[in-house]
């Protein structure tokens, strides 16, 4: 008899208690270790160039994305001083596409940046495979780690690109003035929903610090995304937390565009917001409150740098000006592959309106 799959493993959880928090189911249905989204042998990660992915991501457009955030790695370098020793850690790195482009990059533009950079890459799924391990250490000046959680310090930048918005997050709503939590139950042997107080003190001291969302809203709370960045945080000596997803501020995802909040599920480029189909076998998201973020990080001792969109930020570091000479070089494959790469990535409707949030502690600004 085979492993419990994903969703006979959230019918016991509700078995064993009840009903579970749609946390926890998210949590089960995404990461239950061989059984979840992100953790099965079917290899479904963020960039994953399979003609079957359920998304599209900026790495999987074109290396121009990880190049540019090289120049960036770079001059975070330069500000903390030009360390020998300076980390990179790429938090939900997947296969690895990602750290390849960005260590290219850094050989390319930066090489003395290059050749002090040590590379982690954490994931909790499998992992790159050998001939991916084999590319990112032809790439690198220093051995790649691989590992599946984030220990011992780090003196440089902590990097994570469409991680946060798929931590387990808390399904919520405003009845009578008061937070409500969305829980998961069986009734007649069929998955299905019912509201009650919140299950911790944490969601209420969220709203409290956050300010309460109108009457009727209905959204989510992802505790995970601020418990992460306190973990982060904490290991981080001097550098730079630099997170790249979608999301809005808080006061946007309260506006009535997001009155119904803004879970959305992904499978082989589908969109749906039914999170009990396919359990296991499709992505669950939710926007990341960079509000959170930003003031979990103030009282942890980081500084906010910047937080502006992709659009915005890859067009400081420059994207425009190589846009603009690609359009004056001879058309070829690879050139309208750039220029078509490039468009998506500052295109403010799709990529380009992602976030990027930049957060310092002791860099020299």
């Amino acid at each position: 008899m085979g492993a419990a799959t994903a969703s006979e493993r959230v019918r016991a959880a509700i078995a064993a208690t009840g009903r579970i928090t749609f946390a926890e189911f998210m949590e089960i249905a995404l990461y239950a270790p061989g059984a979840g989204y992100y953790t099965t042998a079917s290899r479904r990660f963020r960039g994953n160039d399979a003609p079957a992915s359920d998304y599209y991501t900026a790495p999987q457009l074109h290396g121009v994305f990880g190049a540019y955030l090289a120049r960036h790695v770079a001059r975070i370098w330069r500000d903390l001083g030009e360390p020998e020793h300076f980390d990179v850690v790429e938090m939900g790195a997947g296969r690895g596409i990602l750290a390849w482009d960005v260590l290219r990059g850094l050989r390319e533009a930066a090489p003395r940046c290059w050749e002090r950079t040590r590379y982690r890459l954490v994931e909790r799924g499998p992992g790159p495979n050998a001939e991916e391990l084999q590319a990112l250490a032809a790439a690198a000046a220093h051995p790649v780690v691989v590992c599946r959680a984030l220990a011992g310090p780090v003196g440089g930048v902590v990097l994570s690109n469409e991680l946060l918005d798929a931590l387990p997050a808390h399904r919520v709503r405003v009845r009578n003035g008061a937070l409500q939590e969305r829980y998961v139950t069986l009734r007649d042997g069929r998955l299905c929903e019912e509201f009650d107080a919140p299950s911790c003190p944490e969601l209420t001291a969220y709203v409290a610090r956050m300010g309460m969302p109108p009457e009727g809203w209905q959204g989510e709370i992802s505790l995970a995304a601020v418990a992460w960045l306190q973990h982060v945080a904490r290991l981080l000596t001097r550098g730079t937390i630099l997170t790249i997803d979608y999301g809005a501020v808080w006061e946007e995802l309260c506006s009535p565009r997001h009155a119904g909040g803004t879970l959305a599920c992904y499978y082989r480029h589908r969109v749906s917001t039914d999170p009990y189909t396919r359990i296991g076998s499709q992505d669950i998201t939710a926007h990341v409150n960079f509000s959170a973020l930003m003031d979990a990080g103030t009282r942890l001792g980081l500084r906010t740098e910047s937080y502006q969109s992709q659009a915005e930020y890859l067009t400081e570091l420059g994207i425009g000006e190589e846009l603009t000479a690609l359009a004056r070089q001879p058309a070829t494959a690879e050139s309208q592959r750039a220029k078509r790469a490039i468009t998506d990535l500052i295109w403010p409707d799709g990529l380009g309106g992602f976030r990027v949030l930049a957060q310092g502690k002791g860099v020299l600004y």
